[in-house]
């Protein structure tokens, strides 16, 4: 919220806008990962595998996860 409340002033924060998206596409991938191993051969299987290279993606766009972890070390390392 702090990440968007920033945005939306026009005053973006570039840590805690990398902090937001690297949670949130980690996160994404982990409920998806979690989905496909309870569901196994389900017949829902499909749909859940089409969610899981949406939240995949998401990791990927934009900037890589790596990327936006260097991005939040190097603010940590200011120490600002």
């Amino acid at each position: 919220y702090n990440a968007a409340t920033y945005l939306f002033e026009f005053k973006p924060k570039p840590e805690l806008t990398s902090m937001a998206k690297a949670y949130g596409s980690e996160t994404a991938v982990y409920a998806a990962e979690s989905a496909m191993e309870i569901l196994g051969d389900h017949s829902a299987y499909e749909e859940v595998q089409r969610i899981f290279r949406n939240a995949k993606i998401m990791e990927i766009w934009e900037g890589t996860s790596e990327i936006e972890k260097l991005v939040i070390a190097r603010y940590i390392l200011k120490g600002e």
